[in-house]
């Protein structure tokens, strides 16, 4: 699944309702120079990790296209 995120007019970002829903309201963001991760303020570390493999298969794919 892939989303476009925008900032407004006053430099805020707006996430889709689906990932509000799933993310809450409070979050971390572990950024470097080009990518970042997004994750609810009290998750399992170990479980965002174990995301995050999914995730770079994913791009993994995506780039060997």
């Amino acid at each position: 699944m892939e989303f476009k995120i925008k900032a407004g007019p006053q430099g805020h970002f707006y996430f889709p309702k689906v990932i509000r829903e799933t993310l809450g309201t409070e979050l971390k963001l572990v950024p470097n120079a080009k990518a970042g991760v997004i994750f609810p303020k009290d998750a399992n570390l170990k479980e965002v990790i174990l995301s995050l493999e999914v995730i770079l298969q994913d791009l993994k794919i995506r780039a060997g296209r």
